[in-house]
């Protein structure tokens, strides 16, 4: 024991030491009834069949691949396989795919193209030509504004990659805010600086 207080403790306790009487030997013994019950769990323990089990079946490392689904627990069995839909906003996202998309988007384009071609071919404005400069004015208007909507939107796309910088860092603010605020309690701001 480690403890300052041994002393105190020492008279309580005694170390028996046995002594052989009759030179028999005493084995320890277990009754008859627990040997039989612990053979039995034994032969009903069945090995339960691990993924490494698995993998060293089915070709090993780099060849057996882990069916995430095995351990599903469905009404039936031959359901673990099945693909399963993938749900956005509580729909079915498969009910909304078009297979046909890109060819319908192509025939859009073509159609938007020739309306477009349709429309600079027959400008007017109130009912009446355009003379070729008021076209070219008109041209360059139309040019300006594409533009202009285009800076926009790289700006736009720009400025939420851009962090915003806190008024705390903003040198020239904060050199102003410190003068004040030296200049209040009667400091020379002048010499805190030099």
């Amino acid at each position: 024991m480690k403890s300052k207080k041994i002393n105190d403790c020492l008279d309580r306790f005694h170390v028996e030491i046995p002594t052989p009487g009759d030179q028999k030997e005493g084995p320890p013994s277990m009754p008859q009834a627990v040997l039989e019950a612990k053979a039995k769990q034994a032969a009903e323990k069945e090995k339960r069949t691990t993924e490494k089990d698995l993998e060293n079946e089915n070709g090993g490392a780099g060849v057996y691949s882990a069916s995430l689904k095995m351990n599903y627990i469905l009404a039936h069995d031959e359901w673990k396989e099945d693909i399963m839909p993938e749900i956005l906003d509580k729909h079915n996202v498969f009910n909304f795919v078009d297979p046909d998309i890109l060819n319908r988007l192509e025939e859009l384009e073509r159609e938007e193209g020739i309306r477009q071609a349709e429309v600079d071919d027959d400008v007017e404005m109130g009912g009446m030509e355009l003379t070729p400069e008021e076209q070219k004015t008109l041209a360059q208007i139309r040019k300006k504004k594409s533009l202009l909507i285009q800076q926009h939107r790289i700006k736009k796309i720009t400025a939420e990659s851009r962090p915003t910088v806190r008024r705390i860092f903003d040198k020239d603010e904060f050199t102003k805010r410190v003068w004040r605020q030296l200049s209040e309690l009667g400091i020379d701001p002048r010499r805190a600086t030099n």
